[in-house]
């Protein structure tokens, strides 16, 4: 077995890249460009800065060879512990040396093997594209692991910006968060930060949004209110990696139904280009805004104060940190990770950004909200708050 993983370690693949995000920096290498390419789709956007040296390393390696290999060899070793790591993964874990091996039991069939701070996926070598995912999601547990020992933590949100004016949104889903936060990013001025999660760190006195590194989920309404072409979603949506990863295999017509309705998952990349927005790797936190769409006339949008109590209360209904059921994670080492302090952290810094930064409750109607995304005028949120707090 010893020989197997050392022999794994030696292997010298042909295309690789850096990502450095904020408070994180891996590179990847495999010997598949298309690894890399889809990486790039979901990093390159965030890229916070250009470094010429990069740890820890990452090793895809998708070929059959080298997996039948592994897992013949890992199927005579004794079964560790389960350990589940996202919503469709989890591994058993089994221990030789200093090398962890993690066996996936459901999801793409890989390995993954960690020692000395490096990463080795091995998938079978097929086209299949859930096999990249592995590669992402190591790159993305590395990063908010890191966040948090820099005191940072995710809270259901998304978040946007105007001229450096960080807003998030937070609330429960269907509260329009995302459709918002596109509306902002697609202003003057404005950049796109994160769907559905976003962390928040404090910083020297400031609090920094800082995107979590996903998907952007945007219901297809809020898509046909940026571009309302005809024909213009049914001919892009298919192409996207979503799609891809989602649907393949899959006829045409079972891939997509495109009802309002339904929502799609485009990668930042894609959004750059769908959704016309540029994306930021961070923004300093100018107000927390709890949003809800409400009926009401074309122009209806309304802003009040937030309580306090209401504030703390939303806030501990979308913490997902420290007990994340959806992203436990439990592949890269955080020793120093300790449940109770973290949170004991989190309701701390809950409670300043309560008292401190602006919180508002934002009432606004579907029409209203499709004007505004249609149009890229200047957002009425972003007035309202520099007019009442200048």
């Amino acid at each position: 077995m010893l020989s197997i993983l050392d022999k794994l370690y030696s292997i010298q693949l042909e295309y690789a890249d850096n990502f450095s995000l904020p408070s994180t920096s891996a590179r990847l290498e495999s010997n598949k460009s298309e690894q890399i390419n889809i990486a790039s789709e979901y990093f390159l956007p965030y890229r916070y800065s250009i470094i010429e040296k990069v740890t820890p390393t990452i090793q895809a390696i998708h070929r059959a060879d080298i997996a039948d290999g592994l897992y013949n060899a890992i199927n005579k070793l004794p079964l560790g512990t389960q350990i589940t790591h996202h919503p469709d993964t989890s591994y058993d874990l089994r221990c030789v040396d200093s090398f962890k091996i993690f066996s996936s039991k459901k999801g793409s069939p890989h390995c993954i093997v960690v020692s000395d701070g490096k990463f080795v996926v091995v998938t079978d070598g097929t086209d299949a594209p859930e096999s990249y995912k592995p590669s992402l999601r190591l790159v993305r547990e590395m990063f908010v692991r890191n966040l948090e020992l820099q005191g940072g933590f995710s809270l259901h949100a998304s978040a946007a910006a105007i001229d450096g004016r960080g807003y998030l949104f937070v609330g429960d889903s269907g509260a329009g968060k995302t459709s918002i936060a596109t509306a902002v990013a697609r202003c003057l001025g404005g950049r796109f930060l994160s769907s559905d999660r976003a962390i928040l760190k404090p910083t020297n006195g400031t609090y920094e949004i800082i995107p979590w590194p996903m998907v952007i989920n945007i219901g297809l309404g809020a898509c046909r209110a940026i571009n309302s072409s005809d024909g213009f979603w049914e001919q892009h949506l298919p192409e996207t990696a979503n799609a891809y990863f989602q649907h393949y295999g899959k006829t045409f017509s079972e891939q997509l139904s495109f009802l309002d309705s339904d929502k799609y998952a485009l990668t930042p990349g894609e959004a750059q280009n769908l959704l016309s927005v540029k994306i930021s790797a961070k923004e300093e936190l100018f107000a927390v805004i709890f949003p809800e769409l409400a009926e009401g006339p074309d122009s209806f949008c309304e802003f009040t104060e937030e309580p306090f109590t209401a504030t703390m209360s939303a806030f501990q209904r979308q913490l997902r940190c420290p007990e994340d059921r959806t992203y436990p994670f439990g592949i890269v080492e955080c020793a120093w990770r300790d449940p109770e302090k973290l949170q004991v952290h989190c309701d701390e810094v809950l409670t300043r950004v309560a008292k401190t930064v602006r919180c508002l409750r934002l009432r606004i109607s579907k029409p209203a909200l499709t004007k505004i995304l249609r149009s890229r005028s200047v957002f009425d949120l972003d007035v309202a708050l520099r007019a009442q707090y200048a």
